[in-house]
């Protein structure tokens, strides 16, 4: 068995050892998470490469999980998708907590969203939100918000 841990917190699967396993299927990886806090725990986030796994506690029980997937940019400013797992699952105080982390098959790479683009809508039964402009580098944005009537 070989321990591994990201080099950096808060990043991307490109800092963390499931890298090295971005392109193979149908393996199973041990994650130990630590809480160091002094408050209880229920979920956690993993860093993982596509849409493609499921999670088991350490003694093989299904966890409740959800995958959300954007697209990023690396150091290189090449993009890529990232992914982020997020798992249902106790983790005590000043205490250790295993699962285990299966990657069901290389297929389920996800595929980039399309870019926002000026005038694009979302809206809801009282809601319309219009992004009526977008600066070059998409750090600022301007967004037109009509409350429908009733």
């Amino acid at each position: 068995m070989k321990w591994q841990m990201c080099f950096r917190t808060n990043s991307s699967y490109l800092d963390c050892p499931i890298f090295d396993y971005e392109t193979k299927s149908d393996y199973q990886m041990n994650v130990a998470i630590y809480n160091p806090s002094s408050n209880d725990l229920s979920q956690v986030r993993l860093a993982v490469p596509n849409d493609g796994f499921m999670v088991k506690d350490s003694l093989g029980r299904d966890l409740t999980s959800a995958i959300a997937c954007a697209g990023d940019h690396a150091r290189d400013v090449s993009k890529y998708i990232s992914c982020w797992l997020n798992v249902e699952v106790p983790i005590p105080s000043r205490k250790v907590t295993v699962i285990q982390v299966f990657q069901q098959d290389g297929s389920h790479t996800p595929q980039p969203r399309s870019e926002i683009a000026t005038f694009d809508q979302i809206e809801s039964s009282d809601l319309e939100v219009t992004l009526r402009a977008i600066d070059e580098d998409n750090s600022l944005i301007e967004l037109g918000i009509v409350e429908k009537a009733n």
